[in-house]
């Protein structure tokens, strides 16, 4: 009998036993949707499938800008919740919404699922102040089929502790940082107010695997201390519609800046369309960096100087106008056949209004169709065409209009096309050219 009753008892261990593991195993799965069942029958369900709406009672989240670590840790997992649950498609309740924008391992704040659009339905993020160099109001990392839309993002620009006692510049503050993610879409957000920039996009490891087919559109990026859009790193990149403006604070303090540090960390095929920068004070408009292939700028309107500088393939301008700046294509190195110059500009039926164009170290510059007022075009030590462009200066005198020029240093020769340019107003000479090193035809 004891024999039995001994054994029977062994085998009702086991059987507690083997159920502990399986609930240590499985533990946070059952608690969530243990807590699922019961917040269901109290609160309604989580996301209302028919809208998309997210139940803010459901997952513990204030709109009234209060609780910023509930706030954050709510909307996120109503985010996995949709994840979890295939439901593509949710929305805030309108709201003010205060989160956290950094943790220990990368930037937070509202952290994006892959197969998530997430429609902020005219809400505002706020970051919380605080004093980290770096944080995130939105954060798309290593996620794919994904969107954010329709809301306001703020940074703590005005109210961040600044404490420098490690170096730090705290110049990583993002509205949205998007890392080696792939198809995914900002659209129609105001941006504002960040510690660094209003979008960060970049890699993995210095290019190990890098973002692909990600599109900014109808966006108002504005009052962010160093740039407003960043592309470190990623192809097939759509930058279009929107207006940044207003960008000013620590370098390099651009509106966009294309910025190829390491030659592993690609970026190609970027297209910069139909966009409006302006209100820039004495900084870059765009600014083309590093290891770049491949892009096109095409449509826009400008204000301050654009420069594109060292090692790139294929830069495309075309129908821009561009006001009170430098447009300079150029790069640093004595040498053009070291493999550091820009091989192919394509500048094309662009208008500039108090502006010049300078092409400096170019393998193969095109120049067509531009209408430059009060300004002038500069060949330094470049190879090209310049044909059908209009320039006209109706204010202080210009010495030369039309100008090709050699880099002390330099032994090449250079050719040159030059046909149908209407050259009017007060220049000095309408077109000078260096003959010992070009061949004009």
């Amino acid at each position: 009998m004891r024999s039995k009753r001994k054994s029977r008892f062994i085998i009702c261990l086991l059987i507690i036993f083997v159920v502990l593991i399986f609930i240590s195993i499985f533990n946070s799965s059952y608690i969530k949707q243990v807590s699922m069942s019961l917040n269901q029958s109290d609160l309604g369900e989580a996301i209302d499938l028919e809208t998309g709406i997210i139940n803010n009672d459901y997952f513990k989240i204030n709109k009234n800008g209060d609780m910023p670590e509930e706030t954050t840790n709510g909307i996120n997992y109503a985010i996995e919740y949709a994840r979890d649950n295939n439901i593509s498609n949710i929305k805030l309740e309108k709201g003010i919404y205060t989160v956290i924008g950094y943790n220990n391992s990368h930037y937070r704040g509202l952290v994006m699922q892959s197969n998530i659009n997430l429609d902020l339905n005219g809400s505002t993020i706020i970051q919380n102040p605080n004093n980290q160099y770096a944080y995130a109001n939105v954060t798309m990392y290593n996620i794919e089929n994904a969107s954010i839309s329709n809301g306001i993002l703020v940074g703590d620009k005005d109210q961040h502790n600044y404490n420098q006692e490690n170096g730090e510049t705290h110049e990583g503050g993002y509205g949205i940082s998007i890392i080696a993610c792939n198809n995914v879409t900002v659209n129609n957000l105001e941006i504002y107010n960040m510690t660094g920039d209003g979008i960060n996009i970049y890699g993995i490891n210095k290019g190990e695997k890098i973002c692909n087919n990600v599109k900014v559109e109808n966006n108002n990026i504005y009052n962010c201390r160093r740039q407003g859009i960043t592309i470190g790193c990623g192809e097939n990149i759509l930058i279009r519609n929107n207006e940044v403006h207003d960008i000013s604070g620590t370098s390099p303090q651009s509106a966009i800046d294309l910025e190829g540090v390491f030659q592993s960390e690609i970026i190609d095929k970027v297209i910069i369309e139909n966009n409006k920068i302006y209100n820039l004070g004495n900084v870059n408009a765009l600014l083309l960096v590093g290891y770049i292939e491949n892009v096109e700028v095409n449509s826009n309107q400008l204000e301050k100087n654009i420069l594109i500088y060292d090692a790139k393939q294929t830069i495309i301008m075309k129908n821009n106008e561009i006001k009170n700046g430098i447009v300079d294509f150029s790069n640093n190195y004595t040498n053009m056949n070291v493999g550091h110059n820009i091989n192919y500009v394509l500048f094309k039926n662009n208008k500039l209004v108090n502006s010049y164009l300078r092409l400096s170290k170019v393998m193969d510059g095109n120049v067509f169709n531009n209408n430059i007022q009060n300004g002038k075009i500069e060949f330094i030590s470049s190879n090209g065409n310049v044909k059908r462009n209009r320039l006209n200066n109706f204010a202080e005198i210009i010495e030369v209009a039309i100008d090709f020029s050699n880099i002390s240093g330099h032994t090449e020769k250079y050719e040159v096309e030059v046909e149908d340019n209407q050259i009017d107003g007060n220049y000095g000479q309408k077109i000078a050219v260096d003959y010992d090193y070009y061949t004009v035809n």
